[in-house]
């Protein structure tokens, strides 16, 4: 009796774990261990307070028959399923755009006494004290404005590029899964 054994890791969220257990068994994996984990991250420091991090995941473990009548099949198959997810579009990173606008705003608004404050006096050296802020405030506060527009520009082709993948390759990916779980159930 000739078997193999595949454990991954995924994102311990229910619904993930069972699409991915459901995924596996279409291609004759048998889960035989689903093991929630969490992984040492690190420490932080606030103050007298010590606080640890972790990781947390579920480790799923698989097994299957080698010397099954379906498995090169199945197989192959599986590999080709395998293809059509590793060309999966995959979500740009959101970006902190909407948090350097606001930081911006208020590195502006905070630095306007300083700049009254000259303007008041009469004094140089206070006005560009003023002035300086609110040119750094302002280039944040564009900077924010203009990856803003990036990351909206990148999640809208992400979204074009996901649902025509949806449409062919994953329409293809689900087909070949039914067919693999049709040729397992019906050996």
């Amino acid at each position: 009796m000739a078997r193999e054994t595949k454990t991954i890791q995924c994102y311990p969220d229910d619904k993930i774990v069972n699409d991915r257990i459901r995924q596996y068994e279409s291609f004759g994996w048998e889960l035989i261990n689903n093991q929630r984990c969490q992984e040492y991250e690190g420490q932080t420091y606030s103050g007298d307070t010590t606080v640890n991090h972790y990781s947390t995941f579920n480790k799923l473990t698989f097994t299957r028959e080698k010397n099954t009548a379906w498995y090169k099949e199945v197989t192959a198959l599986e590999e080709k399923y395998n293809k059509l997810l590793d060309d999966k579009p995959v979500r740009p990173a959101e970006n902190k755009a909407k948090l350097r606008f606001f930081f911006g705003v208020v590195f502006m608004i905070l630095s306007l006494p300083l700049l009254s404050i000259g303007i008041a006096n009469g004094s140089v050296i206070m006005i560009g004290v003023g002035v300086v802020p609110i040119v750094i405030g302002l280039i944040i506060m564009i900077t924010g404005i203009v990856k803003n527009k990036r990351n909206k520009q990148a999640q809208e082709t992400y979204r074009t590029i996901k649902d025509a993948w949806e449409l062919t390759s994953g329409r293809e990916a689900e087909k070949i899964m039914e067919q693999a779980r049709d040729i397992v159930e019906n050996a």
